[in-house]
């Protein structure tokens, strides 16, 4: 959570559930696509759960 807080802000109170809920496997892929994110995409990067 605080990689994306540094990144994008402090995340809304729906993608911290998200996060909350999401299995190691999706974390780590999440954690990777944070590194490529742009600031405007930082929602789009907790969706797609594939």
């Amino acid at each position: 959570m605080r990689l994306i807080d540094r990144k994008f802000g402090t995340p809304s109170e729906s993608v911290q559930e998200l996060i909350a809920g999401a299995d190691q496997d999706t974390l780590l892929r999440w954690s990777d696509r944070i590194g490529y994110s742009l600031p405007i995409a930082s929602t789009r990067c907790f969706t797609d759960r594939s």
